[in-house]
Order: structure tokens, then C-alpha cells, then sequence
């Protein structure tokens, strides 16, 4: 993939993306998730209840399995944890102790929920502890070194972002990890985050905009904000799967192009037209007619159209 920061330019030189006539684009609208929702959707959850369970000097009792093993997984290096999983099975708990890292959090908690809270806040402990129990992503900046924490906005466009793609679709590459380094390019920028994926996977790196920047239903398309480009980026990953790259190049007419950028390469039509059906299946059916049939057909599961531009 060519470098991000031509995304951006021709983005903001060009976008055939965009059309003033269309409202609604999203599953959540404008609004971030609440902590009465995360709180509700954790009670609901179905999952064995653990008596007791460790991790390091932390002791959980009466927690849910899936919270605790989500935990653990915001602490523990992807490639790591991926490596344990596969070789012993993911019943490992003296293992995955073994790789017990830096938590640094209250060591008195006896619950996921006061343990996240002890280490992100009341705010961004339960949203990152939900983006990795809902969507399998995980957002800590304690999976490797030199990471930042993503502040509330980001996190919450991260959010609203997973929201935006159907579950069934987001499980294709469900496992990275979003993560913003401190340094990029020799330079600290706040801005920047990165999403690696374990095992075969594919790395990528993502822009996330300025919040000042992230003006978001001003662009049906949702071509230039943070959930957007968090779109886009997932449709790169979605076409490292099933051979669906090769089919889009097969299938599709090439020369119906949806943005600027789709003009780079094959991999950005693929992203581009992935973002698009999420946001505006309708004007994709319109302007580019075969690939939103095979984004329908190859990525969607049959899904015509996402209800208000972008929700099931």
C-alpha cells in the first residue's frame, strides 16, 4: 500500500466520493457509547463464570471467562500470545502467567471492570476492555513498547468504527491490534496509529486525523474522518482474505473508479469500494454497479444494503 499520507492529499484535492444529498451513515450516529451500555452489554454477555482465576498479582473471583481472558490479552505481546495459543491451547493459564508482563494497575482489584478502571480510567478502561470483547480488537498501549494511549475521541471513532461493519464481515480479521507509537518516521505525532495483525496477517499503518479535523456527517462518503479511514484500512485487511483480491480483479469493471485514491492501485479500489458499500451501498450500486453486486455477494454475505448507510 502506498503511503498514507498520499491517501490524504488526494482526499483533499479530489474526492468523487462525496455527495451533499445523502444523510445518515452510521450504526451509533454521533453518539459515543456510554458506560451504562458497556456495563449492560458485560452483564449480558454469556460465558462460564470463573471461581477464581490469576493473572500475575491480580486474583478474580466470580469473573467471567471471556473478561478475563480479554484482559489478559491487553498486556500480553500479540505475536506472544499467539504463539502460546497455538502451541498449548488457549486452557493456559499457567502459561499465559508466564508471560505476565506490566500491568500497572491497582493489584486490590478483584474484578476485569475495577482492574481496567484502576489503569485507563472510568472513561477508557471499560471502551477498551469492550472494543476487545465485542470486535476482538485490542487497543492497549501495553502490547509492546513504544506505545501512546489513544484519547477519548480516537478510542470512541475506533468504536464507532468497528460499529459501522457488520459482525459477521468484521470476523474475518477480527484479532489485531490498534495501536498509536509515540515515534513515526523519526517524529512523535499524536496522530498516528498502526494495526498488526498476529501470525500470517498483514501490517498496516492508519492515519488518524486530527480530531479539529474529524467533522463527521459533514461527508456522506466518510471519506476524511477517523472512521472512515479505519473503514478503509479494514478493507485492506478484508481483501487479504479468501482470495478476494484476485476475484475483485477478475470480476469487477477496473475502470469505474469511486475516489481518486481507488486510482492508485488495485488494493486501494478494494478498500475504497469496501468503504463505500458500508457508508452508501446505494450510490455505490449506482456509480459503480458490479462492485457493489460483488461487495454484496463476495464480502457482505448477500447484505443488499446497510440500513441508513451503514447499519444492519
Amino acid at each position: 500500500m502506498k503511503s498514507i499520507f498520499a491517501f490524504l492529499i488526494a482526499l483533499s484535492i479530489h474526492s468523487s466520493f462525496a455527495s451533499s444529498n445523502v444523510s445518515g451513515y452510521n450504526c451509533r450516529g454521533e453518539e459515543s457509547i456510554t458506560a451504562s451500555e458497556i456495563e449492560s452489554y458485560f452483564q449480558e454477555l454469556e460465558s462460564p463464570i470463573l471461581p477464581e482465576s490469576s493473572y500475575g498479582d491480580l486474583t478474580f473471583y466470580n469473573e467471567k471467562e471471556i473478561l478475563v481472558d480479554s484482559f489478559k490479552t491487553l498486556f500480553i505481546s500479540n505475536k506472544i500470545l499467539d504463539s502460546v495459543l497455538s502451541i498449548f491451547g488457549r486452557r493456559t493459564e499457567n502459561v499465559l502467567s508466564f508471560y505476565r508482563s506490566n500491568y500497572p494497575g491497582d493489584t486490590n482489584c478483584t474484578d476485569v471492570l475495577c482492574a481496567v478502571k484502576s489503569v485507563w480510567g472510568d472513561d477508557l478502561g471499560p471502551k477498551i476492555l469492550y472494543a476487545k470483547v465485542k470486535y476482538n480488537f485490542s487497543t492497549s498501549e501495553y502490547t509492546k513498547k513504544g506505545l501512546v494511549r489513544f484519547n477519548t475521541h480516537q478510542l470512541d471513532s475506533i468504536i464507532q468504527g468497528l460499529s459501522d461493519i457488520p459482525y459477521e464481515v468484521l470476523q474475518r480479521v477480527e484479532g489485531y491490534g490498534l495501536s498509536k507509537p509515540k515515534i513515526v518516521l523519526g517524529r512523535v505525532r499524536d496522530s498516528w496509529a498502526s494495526a498488526v495483525g498476529v501470525g500470517s496477517k498483514v501490517t498496516f499503518n492508519m492515519e488518524i486525523h486530527n480530531p479539529s479535523n474529524d467533522q463527521a456527517g459533514t461527508i456522506s462518503w466518510n471519506t476524511q474522518t477517523m472512521r472512515g479511514v479505519l473503514v478503509h484500512e479494514i478493507g485492506h485487511l478484508i481483501h487479504g482474505t479468501g482470495g478476494l483480491l484476485s476475484k475483485f480483479k477478475k470480476e469487477v469493471d477496473l475502470d469505474c473508479k469511486i475516489s481518486a485514491y481507488a486510482e492508485t492501485n488495485n488494493k486501494e479500489d478494494f478498500a475504497e469500494t469496501f468503504r463505500a458499500f458500508v457508508f452508501n451501498s446505494s450510490e455505490l450500486q449506482r456509480q459503480c454497479p458490479d462492485k457493489y453486486q460483488f461487495m454484496r455477494n463476495r464480502v457482505f454475505y448477500g447484505i443488499s444494503e446497510l440500513k441508513d448507510g451503514g447499519c444492519l
